[in-house]
């Protein structure tokens, strides 16, 4: 109970701290000012329409256009801060799917060493796979839970601190060719789903953007 009413509190003074901040705020004084400027012409307005249709006329017209100055300039902030977003979550999503791709890489040169061969260094990739992961627990880190937790059709997340430390035990104890070759294959086999839904994200985001006239990428 005590730590509730602690955390309540807490709650509070962080949105009594929002609200200070906002007052601060210029663009929010600037809102209310013109606000209330269109309202007096609008009051005005209503006061000499028995003297002056057309000044009556124009006082409305420039309220009107104030109010429709503050509606585009919400929405133009809501639509500034809808692209913020999208180009986050696309540099997130991004960063994942270029060390997934890494990975899955060097995996589809074991998969195809039957018909084109292999020259590789297994035991170099093995660190560079090791590596990698180590930069996937990063980006996966990044990303907001909203944007991505679990894969549906596994039901768990393949690259959340359990599985990933689980990747880096069977390489670090695969000391056989044979046998870091499958790991690395198993690895590519657990993260292929996670990035065909990586890419489905990261086209989603790529096109709402081109959209929005702010692909720049």
């Amino acid at each position: 109970m005590r730590k509730d009413k602690t955390v309540q509190r807490i709650i509070r003074y962080r949105n009594r701290e929002l609200r200070t901040q906002l007052f601060r705020l210029s663009p929010f004084w600037w809102a209310i000012i013109i606000f209330v400027i269109a309202s007096l012409l609008l009051f005005l307005s209503f006061l000499i329409y028995d003297y002056s249709d057309w000044t009556s006329g124009a006082l409305v017209s420039t309220s009107c256009g104030c109010f429709t100055g503050l509606v585009f300039y919400f929405l133009s902030n809501i639509r500034n801060n809808k692209v913020a977003k999208l180009q986050k979550e696309y540099k997130q999503l991004k960063d994942v799917l270029d060390v997934i791709r890494n990975i899955t890489n060097i995996a589809n040169c074991y998969k195809l060493k039957a018909l084109y061969g292999s020259k590789r260094d297994i035991f170099e990739d093995r660190e560079n796979v090791y590596l990698w992961i180590d930069e996937l627990e990063l980006a996966r880190n990044q990303l907001p839970i909203e944007l991505y937790d679990i894969l549906p059709e596994k039901g768990y997340d393949p690259v959340d601190r359990d599985n990933l430390n689980n990747y880096r035990e069977s390489l670090y104890n695969s000391n056989e060719t044979n046998l870091i070759e499958s790991t690395i294959l198993d690895i590519h086999t657990e993260l292929l789903p996670l990035a065909d839904k990586m890419q489905e994200l990261y086209r989603e985001r790529e096109d709402q953007l081109m959209l929005l006239g702010k692909h720049f990428f």
